[in-house]
């Protein structure tokens, strides 16, 4: 009877809270690409290099990483007796990232040359801070980490598209500084997160349509234009019908219209809609 209780107590989950960073990835497009016949096959090889790009970049570095189908989730513990510069931390991801990205887009093309299939595949990345939950398995001897924090993470990842980097606002307050990157401010409604969130992002994320629902404005401006063509006994009018999915006003018409861009001109935005 000791002995049974001695061996459950050895073997028993250790969980206590740490402090970390926590950086998501996502293959973009992967799953409509690995359905094609000449790709499906070799999927696994593709998707195991791309593990070692991360690897190679991240995993002689204090990072744990734990892989997730076409993408991973990146772990770093910080010393909570150490003061830790978040700038300089994040100015080290980025690089890192960087040049995963490049050697991604390389990986992309030796595969599509070698197989004749188009692989017109990029990666997705968020980026946030906070304190997680740490389970440190006895019988793995490999932690895992739950918490709200990670959920974060997996859902800035989310909203990076159609590629790109999404990193927390909160946790990194500086506007990022890095060659060949340019960050700017957006307010993100979340999936299961009912506040929204402040965050960074690249070019490519800021410059696609949001609809109202995901993205909020600050401050929140509107114009409304209406579009028509032809003469006096037959004019012809623009006008649009919002999806049935759409949570405001699903289903009705509408013309041209939307929220202005932070220092947009009226003329611009009417345009850009």
């Amino acid at each position: 009877m000791n002995y049974a209780v001695k061996s459950h107590v050895m073997n028993k989950d250790i969980s206590h809270k740490i402090n970390a960073c926590i950086v998501f990835v996502d293959i973009r497009g992967f799953t409509q690409w690995s359905e094609h016949t000449q790709v499906f096959e070799h999927s696994p090889k593709f998707i195991q290099s791309f593990y070692s790009l991360l690897d190679s970049h991240f995993g002689s570095s204090h990072w744990q990483i734990k892989t997730l189908g076409d993408g991973a989730v990146l772990v770093l513990e910080l010393d909570q007796n150490q003061t830790t510069d978040f700038q300089d931390l994040l100015s080290g991801i980025l690089s890192e990232i960087n040049k995963i990205n490049i050697e991604f887009e390389t990986e992309c093309k030796s595969f599509a040359k070698l197989q004749g299939q188009k692989t017109n595949l990029t990666l997705g990345w968020g980026i946030t801070r906070g304190t997680v939950n740490k389970i440190e398995s006895v019988s793995t001897n490999k932690p895992d980490y739950l918490g709200p924090d990670l959920n974060k993470a997996a859902r800035l990842c989310d909203i990076a598209r159609p590629f790109g980097i999404v990193i927390d606002r909160d946790d990194f307050q500086d506007k990022p500084l890095i060659d060949g990157y340019e960050f700017f401010q957006q307010e993100r409604h979340l999936k299961s997160l009912s506040s929204v969130v402040s965050v960074w992002v690249t070019k490519e994320i800021a410059e696609t349509f949001h609809p109202r629902e995901e993205l909020r404005e600050t401050p929140e401006v509107h114009v409304a234009g209406i579009c028509f063509k032809g003469d006096k006994s037959e004019p012809r009018i623009l006008i649009s019908r919002r999806k049935e999915t759409r949570k405001l006003y699903p289903r009705l018409y509408e013309g041209c219209g939307g929220q202005l861009r932070l220092s947009e001109r009226f003329e611009d935005g009417v345009k850009r809609h």
